[in-house]
């Protein structure tokens, strides 16, 4: 289970997510693989949605060099809830 919801993660950073604006080229799919597992550990810890918003944030700034885009990391957070959610009625 766990990796099925690794795996909606991945999709979910690569198709929506995508603060570099990549996701057009399926050949640079794993360009945000790195920050799957930290990811899973907020949901996986029931961080709050600004916890998950601010990890977002971090990312975008720290590791890849942009600004970040609140808003839109705000609407990317309430899809992981629902990923997390959706892992814990599977268990």
């Amino acid at each position: 289970m766990q990796g099925d919801i690794d795996e909606a993660i991945r999709d979910l950073q690569f198709r929506a997510w995508d603060p570099l604006g990549i996701s057009g080229n399926l050949r640079l799919r794993d360009e945000y693989d790195g920050y799957v597992p930290g990811i899973c550990k907020l949901i996986a810890r029931k961080a709050t949605r600004h916890e998950l918003a601010e990890h977002l944030d971090w990312i975008e700034a720290a590791c890849l060099g942009g600004p970040g885009d609140r808003r839109h990391n705000g609407v990317i957070v309430e899809r992981l809830i629902r990923l997390g959610e959706q892992g814990e009625a599977e268990i």
